[in-house]
């Protein structure tokens, strides 16, 4: 049934509708014209209208003008095509697909390239990347393939939201694959090792069996590997084959990795591996910069020439670093935190931000933020415009201590072979907002308002394990701030086989509140007169995975001792990871979560829900190394040991 809604102005404009996006776009409508409520509720359309047959197949059953009153009712081919872009804007992918079912003429307009880059840019705005093959940009793609990726991307968003991925399970001769590009086959010699909805890749050395420290998808045709034994490999996934190496030696290690999509580059850090027993003065940590370049791809996915890896920069740094910031590769800008002990700068140990704002110039800033390193806070960098955001979290809050890049400036010193910090500079500002904990039943604590729920994994005994911060390096069809994600595996140590582990998640924007990020001039505000404002916001709603398990981690060996790396990988509202699931054995499985989507922070009945994932039946979860997981395909990498990789494609 078609309802028409009609509205007396010296300019008169009827939208003819199908009822299954009747309240969709009558407030679209309402937008893209600035109109006043009519005297009629939103979900009850009129009745003493026409009523048209539905579906329409002919757009001539648009253009009838009818004379009404002193009302004339117009089809939507003589409403102005940029009303009608701008109102359809406001409609979502399943209004969308209603509107392919009236009728000829909204068929056709709804199926054009602005209606799907529209829909495109909702999907990234939800933290939702698309399933571009290779270093593909939305740009890039015809019409045809933006409505495909559209389709597909949220199809997997809302599938995953109710069940859990099953292996693809169609299969499809030579060329492209129209479900996941990483099963993309160009070679008669190739397909018969590319499984039904796997892949199954050997890293051969040619020197020695490789021990993976370290993996990633670099994109859908590509993977990036760094080994225990300091190389840093590309294998290429279509043809199984390794097209690039660089390597500094068994002494250094890779810290960052940042890949930069719209140049074809990728960039990372290595470190040479410090001396902990050494004191602060003495504890140098130097540092690479290294850039890999990927040559224009041709249609079947070959590469015209090789990947070429090249040194950037070269750093040091005193003190022992926690982590290490590629912040803006264009721009030259890196960054790392150093834990700066008690007994050398301030009252309890701190935070010590190391900066260089261009590594081809010579200057660095060296600065002690007088921060409190405590042992349970968890620490990134961000660059936001002309600031760094130095975001921290704990367990109850979450904090963004704001430096303006004018104020770090003020430090600036000429690079020297031993850096030295300068001073204590305290941040700007300070955004700070409170953990609000989501789940269908809160855990109240005594004496607590029923109305938060409380934090369910109170200290003790729940320590944070580890964290992991997810940001938007995905193509986008326009910048834009970023949303971020954070990951929390939560560990108590009191039970067996390494203790008892829990999942939190929550997503966070740069800054988190509103707030004028302006800093007065250097004339008029010294580093040694800065003082910290903080500024509180609203809460900040975190999920959990409700159920404990028990999480499987390598052992790796240490100067300082054995440390264990949960096997563990989190994507933009997903994570999954490798748990026991037995009590009395050792039995493994696959497992994976979908936390509520961004738009769900006011929900609090939103739930996340765990899923046991099917694995090839050669896959042995005991060997397993490392995990990754690209949230645009479905897809989990996994190396187990002697170099295999295993590529596992879910919709």
């Amino acid at each position: 049934m078609l309802c028409v809604l009609t509205r007396t102005t010296t300019t008169t404009l009827a939208l003819v509708l199908a009822r299954t996006v009747f309240d969709a776009f009558l407030a679209a409508y309402r937008l893209a014209l600035n109109t006043v409520p009519l005297n009629y509720p939103q979900s009850q359309p009129p009745t003493d209208l026409p009523q048209l047959p539905l579906p329409l197949r002919h757009s001539s059953c648009l253009s009838t003008a009818v004379q009404n009153g002193n009302s004339k009712i117009m089809g939507l081919d003589t409403l102005p095509y940029d009303v009608l872009l701008v109102v359809a804007t406001f409609l979502d992918l399943k209004d969308v697909h209603a509107l392919h079912l009236t009728c000829r003429s909204l068929r056709d307009f709804s199926m054009t390239r602005p209606i799907y880059r529209q829909l495109a840019h909702d999907l990234l705005a939800r933290c939702r990347p698309l399933p571009l093959r290779g270093f593909t940009q939305p740009s890039d793609l015809s019409a045809a393939d933006l409505m495909r990726t559209v389709n597909k991307a949220h199809r997997s968003e809302h599938e995953w939201r109710s069940r859990a991925p099953r292996p693809i399970q169609a299969t499809y001769p030579l060329g492209v694959h129209p479900q996941s590009n990483y099963l993309d086959c160009f070679d008669d010699n190739i397909i018969g090792r590319t499984r039904r909805w796997y892949r199954r890749l050997t890293l051969v050395d040619p020197w020695a069996e490789i021990e993976v420290d370290w993996l990633s998808s670099i994109t859908s045709n590509y993977i990036l590997c760094a080994t225990k034994s300091g190389k840093v490999l590309c294998w290429d996934i279509i043809s199984d084959t390794q097209i690039a190496e660089w390597s500094l030696g068994p002494e250094w290690e890779l810290w960052k990795c940042r890949v930069d999509f719209e140049r074809r580059y990728v960039y990372f850090a290595m470190a040479e591996k410090p001396d902990t027993d050494s004191d602060f003065d003495s504890d140098i940590t130097d540092f690479v910069i290294v850039q890999l370049y990927f040559p224009q791809c041709s249609t079947d996915g070959a590469v015209s020439s090789p990947p070429q890896f090249s040194q950037l920069a070269t750093c040091r740094t005193a003190g022992l670093v926690m982590n290490f910031f590629l912040l803006d590769p264009l721009n030259r800008t890196i960054a790392c935190f150093v834990q700066i002990p008690k007994a050398v700068n301030s009252e309890h140990d701190s935070i010590g931000l190391y900066m260089l704002p261009d590594w081809d110039q010579p200057s660095y800033i060296f600065i002690d933020t007088g921060l409190e390193h405590g042992t349970e806070a968890n620490w990134s960098c961000i660059l936001l415009d002309d600031a760094l955001v130095v975001h921290s979290e704990e367990t109850t809050a979450a904090y963004q201590h704001i430096y303006p890049l004018s104020l770090l400036r003020l430090s600036l010193r000429p690079i020297v072979k031993m850096p030295v910090i300068s001073g204590r500079v305290a941040p700007f500002q300070t955004l700070k907002r409170n953990f609000i904990y989501r789940q269908d039943h809160p855990i109240p604590t005594e004496n607590s308002d029923p109305s938060i729920p409380a934090d369910p994994f109170p200290m003790p005994p729940w320590t944070s394990e580890s964290a992991h911060f997810v940001r938007q390096w995905w193509p986008k069809f326009q910048e834009g701030h970023r949303a971020s994600s954070s990951v929390l595996l939560l560990h108590d140590m009191e039970a067996r086989r390494g203790g008892s582990f829990a999942l939190a998640q929550h997503y966070f924007m740069v800054p988190m509140s509103k707030v004028d990020l302006r800093y007065p001039p250097p004339p008029t505000c010294t580093s040694e007169a800065s003082t910290r404002q903080v500024i509180e916001g609203p809460p900040l709603p975190m999920w959990y995975v409700r159920s404990e398990f028990e999480i499987c981690a390598v052992l790796e060996l240490e100067d300082h001792g054995e440390e264990r790396r949960p096997l563990i990988a989190v994507d933009f509202g997903h994570a999954a990871w490798i748990e026991y699931v037995d009590e009395d054995t050792e039995k493994k499985a696959l497992r994976f979560v979908t936390f509520p989507p961004l738009e769900a922070a006011e929900d609090a009945q939103a739930t996340a829900v765990v899923y046991t994932l099917e694995i090839p039946p050669e896959l042995n979860l005991d060997k397993v190394e490392t995990i990754n997981l690209d949230q645009s395909h479905g897809t989990i990498i996994l190396s187990v040991g002697g170099g295999e990789v295993f590529i596992l494609c879910y919709e």
